[in-house]
């Protein structure tokens, strides 16, 4: 039965922390391996068991990933948008009013 399961990964690059299955770095054996700075940590038939031995030792990292900054706007579509509001909030006073051969 080994090397059936599919290739898993799922790590935090900054602390050489990874949870693994089927990669180069651990053996193509079906089980997940907790690896933690080259070292295997532990090895785990379900995912869930490997995850709770990943998180652990995240928590005891202190990690705290950066905060992803939002993209700043481009003044040009500020402008556009800004335009086109208007252009919708003014709308009704151009509107030609009356019925039928009216002006």
């Amino acid at each position: 039965m080994a090397g059936t399961s599919g290739f898993f990964r799922q790590r935090v690059p900054a602390i050489k922390l990874s949870l693994e299955r089927n990669t180069t770095e651990v053996p193509n054996d079906g089980w997940f391996y907790v690896v933690f700075r080259g070292v295997i940590q532990g090895r785990y038939r379900q995912k869930a068991h490997a995850q709770k031995i990943y998180s652990k030792l995240l928590g005891e990292s202190g990690y705290k990933p950066e905060p992803v900054r939002a993209p700043e706007k481009s003044q040009a579509v500020e402008r556009y948008l800004d335009d086109l509001e208007a252009y919708w909030l003014d709308s009704h006073k151009h509107a030609k009013r009356g019925g039928k051969g009216r002006f």
